[in-house]
């Protein structure tokens, strides 16, 4: 059996990517917020999955740095949920890839923002709430598991 006080290269791979995704989404669709409710909805929810992700890396590492055996369960727990995340995570960073190399925020102080809306508005509203429903699930995942961590 592994050590359960050592969060694997894997789940620490998992937080970064998931800060890393969240990130940019909101890098991303951020400037779009305003444009229909979809979007709005959707970086709200970024928002608070990137919440919820830098508050599990704090308290694992909390958590590492005391190695009381009496909190192996929850570590245990807690890392098969973010291991259970990696699709998850995977599929968003995926999405967030077809959207690299556009400058939203540029375009729209250089050109006005009904012109890059129509130019840059590359997502359809079933990417929208496909992205949101993943969000979603990834979320109530890993609010599990940091209300493991919080009791």
């Amino acid at each position: 059996m592994t050590d359960p006080f050592s969060v694997s290269v894997s789940v620490a791979g998992v937080i970064s990517l998931g800060l890393t995704v969240c990130q940019g989404l909101l890098a991303y669709y951020g400037p779009f917020v305003a444009y229909n409710k979809e979007t709005e909805s959707l970086v709200k929810r970024v928002r608070g999955l990137n919440a919820t992700v830098n508050l599990l890396q704090l308290k694992l590492e909390g958590l590492q740095s005391h190695q009381n055996p009496e909190f192996a369960a929850e570590i245990q727990v807690v890392t098969e949920s973010i291991h259970d995340c990696t699709d998850g995570v995977q599929n968003l960073s995926a999405a967030l890839d077809k959207c690299r190399g556009y400058d939203a925020a540029g375009m729209i102080r250089r050109n006005g923002w009904a012109l890059t809306c129509k130019a840059l508005y590359p997502f359809r509203r079933a990417t929208l709430i496909s992205l949101a429903d993943t969000v979603a699930a990834l979320q109530s995942n890993l609010d599990a598991a940091l209300q493991l961590l919080l009791l």
